[in-house]
């Protein structure tokens, strides 16, 4: 019985594109900012493969992404600018990095009308996939294993795995 009380209270109207946008990037950033600080200070120059960016350096980029969206989100004539993973030396300042890009790009997608996604739903949902697919070679190797919740990050394990691919420098 309580099962079932549950699930139909779970369902409700369906979200609006606007919800479910800013629903999928909140929630895929802050899950992203958790392993950040979950991550130990030590280990965030672990690489998987010597070719592929440090951990660390994925949530630079990752951060590049927040601050790309912000921008285009804001209408601003913006290129991706990628951060430079080497001005973040520390975990403090990396997750203070990520902090911030979050905080700007939730505040530009909260002032954005819902009738703005009737017409694009970019660079949201661009920059949301891309950090699943940036950070999804990295879960395994964070103390606080949770899925992304997109689309891309339901992926098989062994198709997740080929992602990794994507995590190389210059990506």
């Amino acid at each position: 019985m309580f099962l079932f009380c549950r699930s139909v209270r779970g369902q409700g109207p369906a979200r609006t594109t606007a919800e479910s946008v800013r629903g999928h990037f909140i929630s895929v950033n802050r899950r992203v900012l958790a392993m950040a600080k979950d991550f130990p200070d030590d280990k965030y120059d672990f690489k998987l493969k010597p070719e592929m960016r440090s951990f660390g350096s994925v949530i630079v980029h990752v951060a590049s992404g927040n601050v790309y969206a912000a921008k285009a989100g804001r209408g601003e004539k913006v290129n991706w600018d990628e951060l430079d993973p080497t001005d973040y030396k520390t975990k403090a300042q990396v997750v203070a990095l990520m902090e911030k890009s979050i905080t700007d790009a939730e505040a530009t997608l909260k002032g954005l009308g819902d009738d703005s996604f009737a017409k694009t739903i970019e660079p949201w949902i661009s920059v949301t996939e891309h950090t699943a697919e940036q950070v999804n070679p990295a879960i395994p190797c964070s103390p606080s294993v949770e899925t992304m919740e997109t689309e891309e990050a339901t992926r098989d394990k062994a198709s997740r795995n080929s992602s990794a691919e994507t995590w190389v420098d210059g990506l």
